[in-house]
């Protein structure tokens, strides 16, 4: 894990594309500071990736409250249908912090686009479901 601080405020995409460039690990993933990962959620991402050859994936959520306790779990969509779904509407859950792409997929399909100061992780999640197979 890396920390990085921008050198000038330019945004919430411009932080997460210097996170990607600056990233020396095979996969890159996010957690943004108001989510929590469950302990063993890069492990069992990395061994999905291993199971079903997918180059990004994407988990469910389960929103909780201030004492940890359940409130609502929001499913991850099925990766069968995932980039026509994406045009419908954005469908995974929790954003940033539930995804973790290969670096160079997330390179290729050119990271976040710091022009767009809203939505720029739906349109990222859209090309990353054109350029390659993701997985739940």
């Amino acid at each position: 894990m890396r920390v990085i601080y921008p050198p000038e405020a330019r945004g919430v995409a411009h932080a997460r594309h210097l996170g990607i460039e600056g990233a020396a690990a095979e996969w890159v993933a996010f957690l943004e500071d108001d989510d929590l990962w469950a302990p063993d959620k890069l492990e069992r991402e990395l061994a999905t990736a291993g199971k079903t050859g997918a180059s990004w994936m994407y988990t469910s959520a389960l929103a909780v409250d201030d004492w940890m306790r359940p409130l609502e779990l929001f499913r991850a969509p099925p990766s069968q249908r995932l980039l026509a779904a994406l045009f419908e509407f954005q469908r995974i859950p929790a954003g940033c912090s539930s995804v973790m792409a290969r670096t160079d997929l997330m390179r290729s399909v050119g990271g976040f686009d710091e022009s767009l100061h809203q939505l720029a992780d739906w349109d990222l999640w859209i090309r990353l479901a054109e350029a390659a197979p993701g997985a739940p």
